[in-house]
C-alpha cells in the first residue's frame, strides 16, 4: 500500500511526516517501514527501483513533528536518494550519512 506505515508505529506523528514526505517526493512509490531498534527502516519502492531510508532515532527524538519534513528538505534527502540509487541512506541528527 503506497504511504503505508507498519504496526504500532504508525500512530507516531514523527514518523507519519518521514512517510508523507518520502510519498510526497517519488509519487506513485510504495513506503513501508520497519523498526529495527535503533532505526526506523523506511523501503520507497517501485517497479523497477528501491531506495532505503535508515532513520535514526537519535533524530526522532531530537526533532519536534513539525520540524521533520524541513530537516528532510534542508538534508535533501530525496535527491540524494535519486542520485546514489540503491545505496542505503542514513538520516541522522546532523544529515544523511551515505557510504
Amino acid at each position: 500500500m503506497t504511504g503505508s506505515v507498519g504496526s504500532p508505529i504508525t500512530m507516531d506523528p514523527k514518523l507519519s511526516e518521514v512517510v508523507a514526505y518520502l510519498t510526497s517526493e517519488f509519487p506513485g512509490y510504495a513506503v513501508t517501514s520497519a523498526d529495527k531498534g535503533e532505526f526506523i527502516i523506511f523501503q520507497v519502492a517501485s517497479s523497477d527501483r528501491v531506495h532505503n531510508v535508515h532513520v535514526q532515532r537519535k533524530f526522532l527524538e531530537s526533532t519536534l513533528a513539525e520540524d521533520v519534513r524541513p530537516y528532510l528538505i534542508g538534508f535533501r534527502l530525496a535527491q540524494t536518494l535519486r542520485d546514489l540509487g540503491n545505496l542505503p541512506i542514513l538520516v541522522t541528527p546532523s544529515g544523511c550519512i551515505y557510504p
